[in-house]
């Protein structure tokens, strides 16, 4: 499933929660800008919500390339999510 976000945080005050309980999806391709907010802040609550989330590192981008390393860093340390590259994630589906 593709979904255009507009907002800064892709759970809160949307209808995603409801989209994605309806679709009993378990786990999500996490892609956008900008890496180190707007990502990371989706990514945080999608974790929180007991989803299995991965995080294309070629597939985000930040306002320098270092935030987004560091943001990518965090989400692999903190999360334990992969971040490993667009061919890689989408081989191994979802």
């Amino acid at each position: 499933m593709l979904r255009a976000q507009a907002e800064a945080f892709g759970f809160l005050c949307t209808t995603l929660p409801a989209i994605l309980a309806d679709l009993k999806l378990q786990e999500l391709v996490i892609t956008g800008v900008a890496t180190d907010s707007c990502v990371l802040a989706t990514v945080q609550d999608a974790h929180m919500r007991g989803y299995k989330v991965r995080v294309p590192q070629d597939c985000v981008a930040a306002q320098t390339p270092s935030r987004s390393t560091r943001a990518l860093a965090l989400m692999r340390e903190s999360m334990s999510l992969d971040t490993r590259g667009a061919k890689t994630v989408l081989q191994l589906g979802c």
